[in-house]
């Protein structure tokens, strides 16, 4: 796992860049579904579906992508705040919520990604609520 935590964030990454914001450091999802298989800690759990989430977002070409996404950050919140990736799977749930939102049919019947505002407040009003000011970066 070690190798994987290093694979996601390399030493040339700058200290304010997100996993997946450079072009060449995604990590496939078989592997990140194997870290998750050999995974023995909690912290180790979170942090592969941290990296899964993001990655089946990144990747995502239709709602079942997305619900494998809204389940891994589930997963992490409901380990509780006291996790250190808690506040990022918060944070990363919300912004793509009210940002790319959920799969609907439209009209004739064809897929289309709608923002779901309210469902992304709901999450940054909990990040917000839950963790003080400089707990989270």
């Amino acid at each position: 796992l070690g190798m994987l935590w290093h694979m996601a964030r390399p030493a040339w990454f700058d200290a304010q860049a997100e996993y997946g914001s450079y072009y060449g450091n995604w990590i496939g999802i078989d592997t990140l579904e194997d870290a998750l298989e050999v995974a023995q800690s909690d912290e180790d759990r979170s942090h592969a579906q941290f990296l899964l989430a993001t990655t089946l977002l990144q990747e995502s070409s239709g709602p079942w992508w997305d619900e494998r996404a809204r389940s891994a950050f589930e997963a992490i919140l409901e380990r509780g705040s006291s996790g250190a990736w808690y506040d990022d799977a918060l944070f990363h749930q919300a912004r793509w919520l009210a940002r790319t939102g959920t799969w609907s049919r439209d009209r004739q019947g064809g897929l289309v990604r709608r923002p779901a505002v309210e469902e992304g407040l709901v999450l940054y009003r909990r990040l917000r609520s839950e963790l003080a000011r400089g707990e989270s970066r």
